[in-house]
């Protein structure tokens, strides 16, 4: 029997990242997460991740979940406790019916002045 096939999940989530403690990992809300495509190779994912980021005029950052991280547009260091979109690409099995997330890079994060949140989100 094969293993399963790995599916690379490029998506656009609206988050904050929950603060506890600096020594703590933080909660990560995420209040909206839109599955921008699926891709069958880790190249492809990535390829389409960096034509949407050339579209918003950014770069890829591959940034962390850190109380302070940098503008993917812009380059401004921004509080992640405010609510902001990120653009993740992950592998997954299942993704369409049942994912199960083996791993994920946080491609990109933007400030609001570079991509504004809706009102409702600014949270």
């Amino acid at each position: 029997m094969s293993a399963p096939a790995i599916s690379w999940v490029l998506q656009e989530q609206d988050q904050r990242c929950v603060w506890i403690s600096p020594t703590h990992i933080p909660e990560v809300d995420i209040s909206i997460a839109t599955v921008l495509d699926i891709f069958p190779t880790k190249d492809l994912v990535f390829d389409a991740a960096t034509k949407y980021l050339s579209q918003l005029g950014g770069r890829m950052e591959f940034s962390d979940v850190r109380p302070i991280e940098k503008c993917a547009c812009c380059g401004t260091d921004f509080d992640t406790n405010i609510r902001h979109k990120v653009l993740t690409v992950s592998a997954e099995l299942n993704p369409e019916t049942d994912p199960t997330v083996l791993d994920i890079w946080y491609v990109a994060r933007f400030c609001i002045n570079c991509v504004p949140m809706p009102v409702a989100y600014n949270g």
